[in-house]
Parts: C-alpha cells; sequence; structure tokens
C-alpha cells in the first residue's frame, strides 16, 4: 500500500487537534450568537422585503386599518429586476469579467495566462454568471448578498472512443479523465490474461458476435499497487519524491479479461489501449523512472513476477511477456 494513501484527502477522516475542537466550539458559538442578532433585528425586515419582491399580500404590511385592498403593484419587482440587470450587464458584459497579472519579474508570461484560461474554462462550466445573478438578487432584495467559492478535485467522467490498432474497430466506453487519474498504454491480449487473475473457462463467445457485427468495446485496466519503497518518506501528497525502486510493483485488480481473450481469437495478439490504476495515487504521482520500472517487471494477480516490457506508451507492438518462457 502506499505512504500516500492515507494522505488523500477525499475518505479520510483525521481526529482533531485540540485547537481543531477550540476553533469549531468558538465558530459555532459565534454563529448561533450572529443568527440570533439577525433573527432579532432583521428577520421581519427581510421577510417584508421578500413579500414586496414577490408580490404576496399580508396583514401586516397593510399602511392602515381601513386598507382593504390586496393589490400588490409590481413596481418593485420591475425595479429590482432592472437593477440586477445592469450590474450582470456591467460585470458580465465585456466577456471577461477577471483578470489576473502576472509578476512584472517573471519572464514566462504564459504561464498566468494558461491558469486564467483554465479558470475561465471552469467558471463557464459552473455556471458561475448565473450563480453570481442570484447573489446579486439577493443583494438587492436584503441588502446583502454572499457567494461562497469552493475548489476542489472532482473526477470528470467523459465518452470515449479509441481505435483497436489493425482491426478497424473502436473501444468505445466511459474514460474517468485517464490521464489525470492513472496512465493510458497498450497492452497485447495475452500479456494481459499472464497479468490478470486466470480463468479455467473464458466463454467469449457474445463478445465475438458483438466484434463481428462492428460493435465497440470499452477500454480494459488494470489496477496496480505501488510499493511504499517507491515513495521517498519525506514526500507530500501534492509533491512526490522517488524512493528505492528496487521492489516490483503488483497488480491488484483487472476489468477486461474476456474482451481482451475475444480480441486476441478475432484479430489475432494485436496490443490493445489498456488503462492503469494506482491505488491511493494520481498521474502527477508517477514519475518518468517509475513509469520504467513498472515496464521492467511486476507480480501479477497470482504473485509471480513476469519480465517486461509488458507495455508500450504507443501503438507499436509490445514483446514482453509474449512468451511462458520470460516468466520466472
Amino acid at each position: 500500500m502506499s505512504k500516500l494513501e492515507d494522505q488523500q484527502p477525499e475518505g479520510f477522516f483525521e481526529e482533531p487537534t485540540e485547537s481543531d475542537k477550540e476553533l469549531v466550539e468558538w465558530v459555532v458559538g459565534h454563529t448561533e450568537r450572529w443568527r440570533t442578532y439577525r433573527d432579532t433585528n432583521f428577520r421581519d425586515d427581510w421577510e417584508e422585503y421578500e413579500r414586496i419582491f414577490r408580490g404576496q399580500w399580508a396583514a401586516e404590511d397593510r399602511t392602515r386599518d381601513s386598507e382593504r385592498s390586496r393589490i400588490i403593484s409590481p413596481m418593485t419587482l420591475q425595479a429590482v429586476e432592472s437593477y440586477t440587470a445592469e450590474i450582470d450587464e456591467a460585470v458580465f458584459g465585456s466577456g471577461n469579467f477577471f483578470d489576473i497579472e502576472d509578476d512584472f519579474c517573471d519572464k514566462d508570461k504564459t504561464d498566468i495566462e494558461v491558469m486564467k484560461n483554465n479558470l475561465t474554462y471552469e467558471f463557464k462550466k459552473n455556471k458561475m454568471r448565473y450563480v453570481m445573478q442570484e447573489v446579486e438578487l439577493l443583494a438587492a432584495v436584503y441588502g446583502t448578498g454572499i457567494v461562497e467559492l469552493i475548489v476542489k478535485e472532482k473526477e470528470v467522467m467523459a465518452p470515449a472512443t479509441q481505435p483497436i490498432p489493425g482491426t478497424g474497430m473502436g473501444a468505445v466506453g466511459v474514460s474517468g479523465n485517464i490521464n489525470y487519474m492513472g496512465l493510458r498504454v497498450y497492452v497485447k491480449p495475452s500479456v494481459f490474461l499472464k497479468l490478470a487473475y486466470s480463468h479455467p473457462n473464458l466463454d467469449t463467445t457474445y463478445i465475438q458476435q458483438q466484434l463481428s457485427l462492428g460493435k465497440a468495446i470499452g477500454a480494459p485496466f488494470l489496477s496496480i499497487e505501488i510499493p511504499e519503497s517507491w515513495i521517498s518518506p519525506d514526500s507530500h501528497y501534492d509533491q512526490v519524491k522517488e524512493g528505492d525502486l528496487t521492489e516490483p510493483a503488483r497488480i491488484t485488480g483487472h476489468e477486461g479479461r474476456h474482451r481482451m481473450a475475444a480480441i486476441m481469437k478475432e484479430y489475432g495478439d494485436v496490443p490493445i489501449e489498456t488503462h492503469l490504476l494506482f491505488n491511493g495515487l494520481r498521474r502527477r504521482h508517477i514519475t518518468d523512472n517509475m513509469v520504467e520500472r513498472l515496464n521492467a517487471d511486476i507480480l501479477n494477480e497470482h504473485g509471480k513476477i513476469l519480465i517486461g516490457p509488458w507495455f508500450s506508451l504507443t501503438q507499436t507492438s509490445t514483446e514482453g511477456l509474449s512468451h511462458t518462457d520470460q516468466e520466472k
């Protein structure tokens, strides 16, 4: 198991320290007092503002006891919408509603431009303008608008189509941003079957029928456990340093054994795109030296060492593991 797996923020619970508990107690205590102060001094006014804005009649909003009309003029609604529309146009009308200035002494001006483009894309993808319109409306009605910007890592699932070399077929599936989550390589079906748990009876009839009809299949994947020794003890989750790469990695899971067997029967032992996923790690944690060491030899799911190279980074043939005499 990797040392970094315990440092991964998602799904990991860390016992709070005494300082953390004191901070939480302070925040909760102040929040309760702030909520009480708000309800005591502003809640009635805010509810009245909302009723006027939405055109809802209430007896407490009458200006005199003899008033019997329940008609609410839409002038307030029109004024608020006009006001927020002007703010929205002023902020977002030009298209570029923010800018980032680079350090004057920085000779490389492209890094900030890339950051700006990425941030613009994320804002559009997450409908930032729509969120700000909601905040502007709250500010116009209640007098205060607050927006919270949450930054987090998220796995992006997208349809992916990859050709099967030499077959004219395509492999279609859902790619969880494999270039971020793991490594995209090409593995021969015979090699894949040696790495995965053996199966006494691989019935590939249905998959072969689908292949013969021109149907597409999803890319197989292998789950790999990186030895702890590969990661230096002073590494951090966001900054990995190489350790001792002597110990081989191990295959701990797979998906696509029947597909690989069917492809080998139909089209021969041609390299197929395969995804390598690393337990507790992301692609940025795997250095070039680790990739080279990974391809040298590896323990299969049975715990048997297999000599590489067993994959390639391009669609060229992988020569490793093609014969049983390469196993030891």
